[in-house]
């Protein structure tokens, strides 16, 4: 494969990533799920909430970020996730309880891309995708909820082929 040019724009998002062993419970948790024939699931390696997506980003664009989180304080809370659905897209997902402390992290972040000058490029609504082209799904009957301990962000290039890099952890 090519390598890019050096100063391409990088498709970018801010999120949470969860530590090895949230991972392991999300993908053990998602294992016991009826997915019909055809679902993607969502490699382990790539869970993920995401707090801000922000698409194509320059390499100039990507430093002024970078400054603008460098010194993110990132508040010790943990995230319960409650609540798998099908959303009609053919998404599966999880959905953590409404917990004020992440929607503060994320105007936090918000407000640290405008000094950026950027701005999230999706509408919000904080899930972990758990699988692709799976409608009709059925969870399992009991799916006890899930306690993810959040001490840190990550900024995260999404490249299509390869999957993710984690570029920056802030705490």
């Amino acid at each position: 494969m090519a390598t890019p040019p050096r100063n391409a724009p990088r498709r970018l998002f801010i999120g949470l990533w969860p530590p090895a062993d949230v991972r392991a419970a999300i993908a053990d948790a998602r294992g016991r799920f009826l997915w019909p024939r055809g679902t993607r699931l969502t490699p382990a390696a790539k869970l993920h909430l995401t707090l801000h997506f922000l698409g194509d980003v320059s390499s100039e664009d990507e430093r002024k970020l970078r400054d603008a989180l460098a010194d993110l304080d990132v508040p010790a809370f943990d995230l319960t996730l409650r609540e798998p659905q099908n959303w009609r897209s053919g998404l599966v997902v999880w959905l953590p309880d409404e917990e004020p402390a992440l929607l503060a992290l994320r105007e936090q972040v918000a407000m640290r891309m405008a000094r950026a000058g950027l701005v999230a490029q999706r509408p919000w609504t904080p899930h972990v995708t758990l699988a692709r082209d799976a409608a009709g799904a059925t969870p399992p009957q009991m799916l006890p909820p899930l306690a993810w301990p959040v001490r840190d962000v990550a900024l995260v290039w999404s490249r299509p082929r390869e999957g993710y890099e984690v570029l920056q952890i802030y705490s």
